[in-house]
Formats: structure tokens, C-alpha cells, sequence
């Protein structure tokens, strides 16, 4: 856990200043925020809050922080818009489908955090677990998950006139928010949504005479939002939430007619770049977390991204920056593929080849495919 900042004062008399980290700062670990996870989600405990901590001339018996050395890496600034809060959702419904379990419905599936406002003694402990479905009994669905708990938990302070929860550091992908521990039932209004996403304008829209269809556009938008957070995740529920590129190879030109995404797209294929291994290969998701910087590299359409991200975008926008700075990399995608398939048909290299990655062992009377990948 660090912290490199870099404030820059410009005063009314016309002097400027810098404020920057070193070791004159300070640090505590006592703070309220015990743990805070982008999967797990996050604890804090409102008796260790420590009122005036951000405010000048705070004199709490915090110890200096301890300079390191910066990262052997270029560090350069986020291009894209920053993540914030776009829109805010009350809770349309509120059941108890077993005794001090309290479901609140946001009335649509979303990627962000939550405002909740309490009472309690202090030392209660209030537990919220987040689901986008409901089982057949009104309690959450949460076997979707896999590994990722999706549960934030708030220790209250004991403050008569209430206290009001909203986690600084995780995200959920939800639609139900279910919350156990109270003292006392909740309010429907006192639970409200925090959709959070890359903060890129929206440029288009769709309507039509069929319900249906401006539904599915509805859908496509809600996705979008729900998958922009920095990089083009796949979801925002599971134990995964990676920039996986056959996502964005494919969605790429919906974002661009929804969303204005140049600097948003521009950040995705710098990502790609960084992670291109040596021999050409574009990662199959980027970021790339791979320990040993070759696994998860070389997937056909996935790595495809590579191209079809800058190309796609350059089409839309004219800008010829983009591609400019993508360009050598992209040949050497190419010529990676073209190399081991001079005979033009893709039959190696061919990395993880996920193929559809999808299954329909969930459908009925389909003529499908019952093996694939996990949905």
C-alpha cells in the first residue's frame, strides 16, 4: 500500500507551490477501513473513525510514513476519464424473506456501490451481501460469484442521530442488496444505488416503435456502464472483472455509438501494448497478470483485439494518433499469426482458443451444444 501524489498550488498572489510525498508525511494503520478488497468488498469499523484526521493541524498520534523507491516502470498519468458516480438508483422494493435477512431492489442490475443510513449501539455489526438475482424463495442468488463474496461489513459507532455507510474502495456488480444485523427494520429509502463508472459522455441513443427493442438497447447501455471501469471488463460480479479483449474486440463499435470513447479506447490499447510479448502475441485480457508474461497470450479474437480496437476507433474518430502509436505492434500481431499459418488458415498458435466460451446446458429443447465454456 503506497501512495505517490503530487499537489500543485497556484496562489492568488501568483506563486505556486508543490506539495509532494516523502517522509514527512503520515501514516496510521488504525484507521476505520479495516480491509477493502475490489472483489471481497470492504469492513470498516465507524469506532475508529478519528474526527479532524483530514483536517489541518489534525494532531492524532499518527508515525511518519516510510519513503521506498518508486517502481522500476514508466509511470504515466490515466488518459481516460476518472470513475465516478453517474447516477444515483433508490430502492423500488423492500422484503424480508427470512427473519432479519432485509432485501433491497434497485430495480436493475448495476455496477457500483451503495449509500446506506442506520442506527444502532455501537460495536453492531452490519453485514450487506450483493446478488443480481433472486432464488425462487426471495433470498439472493449468489452461486454465481464463484470466489468473489461480494459482501461489505460496517461495525457501527453508536451515533444517536444515525450513520450512513458507502464503501470508498471496492464495487459490486448488483441488483439486490441484502443486509442482515440490524437492530431495528429498515426503511425502503434508506438504501440507495451509487452507479459508478468511467465518466465518458454519452454521445447516442436509440428509440424505436418496438418496446422490445429500445429494452435491448436499454440492456446494451446498462452493460456498458457496468463494464467500464478503467478497463473493458467482462463482468462486474465474479471472481474475475479482467479487461478480457474478446469483449472489447466485440463491443468496441456499440461503446463508440453509445459512449465517447477515444481516450477510454486509447487507454485499453496502450494496455494491449504493454503487455505484447516478445514473440507478437497480444494478451488475452489487459491488463496482463500472468506471473511468467506468456500465459493467457495468442487467443484468435481475443488477441485480435490488438488491431481491431485502434482500427475500429480510428473508422469512428479520424484520429490518427491512435493507430500511429498501435501500429508496429499490430504488425507484429500479425506477423505472428502469418508465421505459423503461412498457408493463411489459423490452425496454430492458437493460444487458449476459448472459441464461443459459452454453453446452453442451462436451455431446454434447443438443438445446441451442451459442452463449452462456463457462462
Amino acid at each position: 500500500t503506497a501512495l505517490l501524489m503530487r499537489l500543485h498550488l497556484e496562489l492568488e498572489d501568483g506563486t505556486a507551490t508543490d506539495i509532494v510525498t516523502d517522509g514527512s508525511w503520515r501514516a496510521t494503520l488504525d484507521g476505520p477501513i479495516r480491509v477493502s478488497d475490489l472483489l471481497d468488498g470492504e469492513y470498516y469499523d465507524a469506532r475508529m473513525e478519528q474526527p479532524g484526521w483530514s483536517e489541518p493541524g489534525f494532531a492524532g498520534a499518527w508515525t511518519p510514513a516510510v519513503a521506498v523507491d518508486p517502481p522500476d516502470a514508466l509511470l504515466v498519468g490515466q488518459p481516460d476519464e476518472p470513475l465516478r458516480v453517474v447516477e444515483t438508483l433508490p430502492a423500488v422494493a423492500l422484503t424480508e424473506p427470512t427473519p432479519g435477512a432485509y432485501v433491497f431492489d434497485l430495480g436493475q442490475n448495476m455496477a457500483g456501490s451503495i449509500w446506506f443510513r442506520m442506527r444502532g449501539q455501537a460495536g453492531e455489526k452490519v453485514t450487506l451481501r450483493y446478488a443480481e438475482m433472486l432464488n425462487d424463495d426471495g433470498t439472493v442468488y449468489v452461486e454465481n460469484l464463484r470466489g468473489a463474496p461480494q459482501v461489505d461489513t460496517y461495525v457501527l459507532r453508536g451515533d444517536p442521530e444515525g450513520e450512513t455507510f458507502h464503501p470508498r474502495f471496492t464495487f459490486h456488480g448488483f441488483r439486490y442488496v441484502e443486509v442482515t444485523g440490524l437492530a431495528a427494520p429498515p426503511k425502503q429509502d434508506d438504501l440507495v444505488g451509487a452507479v459508478v463508472c468511467t465518466d465518458a459522455e454519452e454521445v447516442g441513443a436509440f428509440s424505436c416503435s418496438d418496446p422490445l427493442l429500445n429494452q435491448l438497447w436499454r440492456n446494451i447501455l446498462w452493460t456498458q456502464r457496468a463494464n467500464q471501469f478503467s478497463v473493458p471488463t467482462d463482468c462486474p460480479q465474479r471472481d474475475e472483472r479482467l479487461g478480457w479483449q474478446g469483449d472489447i474486440q466485440a463491443f468496441c463499435q456499440t461503446a463508440i455509438f453509445n459512449m465517447d470513447v477515444a481516450a477510454f479506447l486509447a487507454k485499453c490499447a496502450a494496455d494491449q501494448r504493454d503487455a505484447q510479448t516478445e514473440d507478437g502475441r497480444f494478451p488475452d485480457f489487459a491488463p496482463h497478470l500472468s506471473t511468467d508474461g506468456v500465459s493467457f497470450t495468442g487467443a484468435p479474437a481475443w488477441g485480435d483485439a490488438g488491431v481491431m480496437v485502434a482500427w475500429t476507433a480510428y473508422v469512428n474518430y479520424g484520429d490518427r494518433r491512435l493507430i500511429e502509436a498501435q501500429y508496429d505492434a499490430a504488425r507484429r500481431w500479425v506477423e505472428h499469426v502469418h508465421a505459423n499459418n503461412p498457408d493463411l488458415i489459423w490452425r496454430n498458435a492458437r493460444g487458449n482458443d476459448y472459441n464461443d466460451w459459452l454453453n446452453s446446458d442451462t436451455f431446454e429443447n434447443l438443438d445446441l451444444p451442451k459442452t463449452g465454456g462456463a457462462v
